[in-house]
């Protein structure tokens, strides 16, 4: 284990370890479920190379700490220096090294290099992708197939939901997890959103760090329990449309009504 390895999951070590604790605690993180990943300059390591399917060269030369494949979340929570990886990137972003106490990077991968990628360059200070399961916000997916209809009720369930979700949510059908397709159209997703619903799989969300995108995680997920105990699917709910628009003036947010 380098010298470096240590240094930089060391320095994260506290909030992975909070976060960790939380997804485990709320069953948001069922056996090896959920992972994370963090951006970082480069880092310059020893190791196995992998070749990548598709090239990232928006990350050339930079580096990322995820979650290892395999790793239980509330073992990360425990100690985080044996659960995760280091990979640093290719000078055309094709393939990467990695140093690892675990094995291989998580298998969502795919779905993070498309993501960072995105947001290298389109919003630099969201350096932290965070993806988990959340209980309830998967049953809503199960009862509500149609995105619209998810994506306006979400922001209506209470103030907290309207204030964060607002314009900042995007909702995907199911697509194979791990898969270069749901990697793709997640990335096409964060061009207008900084969290991902991924149907009857869980979400993914961005934040400047760990906690910023658990927090988006966190109020999705009480808003989904807010609409399924509300008897979604018996009758029209939540806050009306002229309160969502008088939140949005409040707190200059982007109003998601039609």
């Amino acid at each position: 284990m380098s010298d470096i390895f240590k240094k930089i999951t060391l320095h994260h070590e506290p909030d992975i370890k909070q976060t960790a604790r939380l997804l485990a605690e709320r069953g948001w993180a069922e056996g090896n479920g959920g992972n994370f990943s963090i951006r970082l300059d480069r880092c310059i390591i020893k190791g196995e190379r992998v070749q990548l399917p598709s090239s990232f060269p928006a990350l050339a030369g930079q580096s990322l700490l995820v979650k290892s494949r395999g790793s239980r979340m509330r073992d990360v929570a425990i100690d985080p220096l044996s659960h995760v990886t280091l990979l640093s990137l290719s000078e055309k972003g094709e393939s990467y090294i990695f140093e690892s106490s675990a094995g291989f990077p998580t298998s969502e991968l795919l779905s993070h290099l498309a993501v960072h990628e995105l947001l290298s360059t389109a919003r630099p200070n969201f350096k932290v992708l965070l993806h988990t399961h959340p209980t309830n916000l998967i049953a809503l997916t199960h009862l509500l197939r149609d995105p619209k209809d998810i994506l306006r009720l979400l922001p209506r369930m209470y103030p907290e939901a309207a204030v964060l979700l607002s314009g900042n949510l995007e909702m995907l059908p199911y697509l194979t997890p791990g898969s270069e397709d749901l990697g793709k159209l997640t990335a096409h997703a964060f061009k207008h959103a900084n969290a991902v619903i991924w149907s009857l799989h869980g979400m993914i969300a961005a934040g400047e760090d760990i906690a910023g995108a658990f927090d988006l995680i966190e109020v999705t997920d009480k808003a989904a329990k807010i609409a399924i105990l509300s008897g979604v699917r018996k009758r029209k709910t939540g806050i009306p449309d002229s309160d969502i628009e008088a939140l949005a003036r409040l707190r200059k947010l982007p109003s998601d009504s039609p």
